[in-house]
């Protein structure tokens, strides 16, 4: 892995050594020295790799303390360009998040600390960083457009005892997949009318229409205009009124304004985030400074707002604590579709499987499964296979969620630059994972970021022995050692060795942790929990807008 830079000249392409602090080079490229940051958020990224071994971990002082890993493994294609590193197309790292203003000065040092697999320090310049002073969200001209949009919502029908449901997008996704999950749930029990209102179209919109359930695919509002978004959240007040609806569920953090459009409405809403992200820097990331400081005000609003805000994971829910009512936060888990698993695992056979997909009886088939990005780390993931590769060649890596993204086609050129690249295979996105799950030995989880994936629950429910780190809601999902292995986000290192220890063992001693993690699956995550806990609360809704919800959300 030598730090080869290339330089075009007329003649073709010659290459030389780039040899700074012991093989390491690196750059902070944002912000610069002296910036002025907002919203309380510190956002950073950056490059770094290092000669002849792998970035394990990327650390961040701010005062000399830190606060935190960065996400290392992000695409950088105009590094790329120029150095022949396997890890160049995803050398980059980045970083947001929020600073309590007690845990900071006027003026703070900011510096970036990098590790190596083999020990080495690369070890940014230490800059500069002002922090500028909290904008006030009052703002007459949204108050008095918000009157008028009231008073034209009340002159449409009364409220009725439909469901209007917000989407951000009909693509294939976890958090949609959640919800096709629970909307199909609550068409077959609850017989509710349901109209769902959609930011972008996607493949399942045709199954909701399967469904009977009629789809609005409409645009997400506008977030630098007063005007601009109070003529939105009133369009949508009247859509709610106009629909008859006598609840609103909106789905996901980013539609928030849906929650302030039922509100407008005089519709009871439940807002179901899945998002673990503090909510500072989730509008920083989404909407940073183009965000007006009235519709700021509207989004800290929402928060109370909403009749119940529900989580996926408890350390997701936490994360709200500071912006909602305790007595207004709930979670309610999901599971996996347990009966249509057992019904695939019952009609194929594992041998045939595996042949049919090019592997051998003696490979050791590790799958991730997730939409391409980030958060996900498939770049750390790929990293990691190609430490243990070169010493093991019976592992195989599969990777399921590629698409077309600047992320995903980093990662492609990460892999062609892997010694062991016939050993991994990459798959689009689709619906049918059971054909590969049916066919692994391991399951991979290097995210980030996550509250309760379905595709961890998909494999407990395939017996499959899970490897993962132990973001958020994850711990909850697997007991370390009994029914998988944890690991810390962020750092490869860890997730080299956890892996290396997992590959180490036996099969039958991997096979006995997938089967306990089966036993959990089955006995934790039954499939409909959740929609019989939603027709609970969004019937008491529509009956009495005013209801006591608490009650709703307890039983099975």
């Amino acid at each position: 892995m030598r730090l080869t830079r290339s330089k075009r000249r007329a003649g073709g392409e010659a290459s030389q050594v780039i040899s700074a602090g012991f093989g390491a080079t690196g750059e902070l490229n944002y912000p610069d020295d002296d910036a002025l940051a907002t919203d309380d958020v510190l956002e950073l990224y950056g490059w770094c790799l290092f000669e002849g071994s792998r970035v394990a971990r990327v650390e961040v002082l701010v005062d000399g303390r830190s606060v935190g890993l960065a996400r290392p493994y992000v695409d950088r294609a105009d590094v790329a360009a120029h150095f022949d590193h396997p890890d160049a197309p995803v050398c980059g790292f980045e970083l947001q998040t929020r600073l309590e203003r007690g845990d900071r000065q006027a003026a703070s040092s900011l510096t970036v600390e990098a590790t190596s697999l083999d020990g080495r320090q690369w070890r940014s310049r230490t800059q500069r960083l002002r922090w500028a002073a909290p904008v006030a969200a009052s703002d007459e001209r949204g108050e008095l457009l918000r009157r008028r949009g009231a008073a034209m919502a009340d002159r449409v029908t009364e409220r009725g005892s439909g469901l209007v449901v917000f989407a951000h997008g009909l693509s294939i996704g976890g958090g949609q997949l959640w919800l096709l999950e629970l909307l199909r749930q609550l068409v077959r029990s609850a017989a509710l009318e349901c109209t769902v209102v959609a930011l972008s179209d996607g493949p399942l919109r045709e199954v909701l229409e399967d469904l009977g359930i009629a789809v609005h695919v409409t645009v997400a509002e506008r977030v630098d205009d007063v005007d601009a978004y109070e003529g939105r959240v009133q369009e949508l007040a009247l859509l709610i009124r106009a629909s008859g609806a006598g609840a609103v569920l909106v789905n996901t953090l980013g539609l928030f304004a849906a929650v302030d459009a039922a509100a407008l409405a005089g519709v009871p809403s439940v807002w179901a985030i899945h998002e673990s992200v503090d909510p500072a820097v989730f509008s920083h990331i989404c909407w940073g400074a183009s965000m007006h400081p009235y519709v700021r005000g509207r989004y800290e609003a929402c928060f109370d707002a909403a009749r119940a805000l529900v989580f996926v994971a408890r350390q997701t829910a936490e994360l709200f604590a500071a912006v909602s009512p305790a007595d207004r936060r709930f979670v309610v888990s999901y599971g996996a579709p347990l009966e249509e698993i057992d019904a695939f695992r019952a009609s194929t056979q594992r041998a045939a499987l595996r042949s049919k997909l090019g592997f051998d009886e003696d490979n050791v088939v590790v799958l991730a499964v997730g939409v391409f990005e980030a958060r996900k780390a498939q770049a750390a993931a790929l990293a990691a296979f190609a430490e243990l590769a070169a010493a093991d060649d019976r592992l195989r890596l599969v990777m399921v969620g590629t698409h077309e993204s600047r992320y995903s086609a980093a990662v492609r050129e990460q892999l062609a630059r892997c010694p062991h690249r016939e050993r991994v295979t990459l798959v689009p996105i689709t619906q049918d994972v059971y054909p590969w799950l049916g066919t692994a030995d391991v399951f991979l989880c290097a995210s980030d970021i996550e509250s309760l994936p379905r595709s961890i629950l998909e494999a407990m429910a395939f017996g499959l022995p899970v490897v993962s780190t132990d973001a958020f809601g994850i711990a909850d999902l697997l007991d370390d050692g009994r029914t998988g292995w944890l690991t810390r986000p962020r750092d490869l290192e860890g997730l080299v060795a956890v892996l290396r220890s997992v590959l180490a063992l036996q099969p039958q001693e991997r096979w006995e942790v997938g089967r306990q993690a089966r036993v959990d699956a089955l006995a934790r995550h039954g499939e409909d929990r959740h929609g019989r806990v939603f027709a609970r609360v969004l019937g008491a809704l529509i009956e009495d807008a005013g209801a006591d919800l608490a009650s709703a959300f307890v039983g099975p």
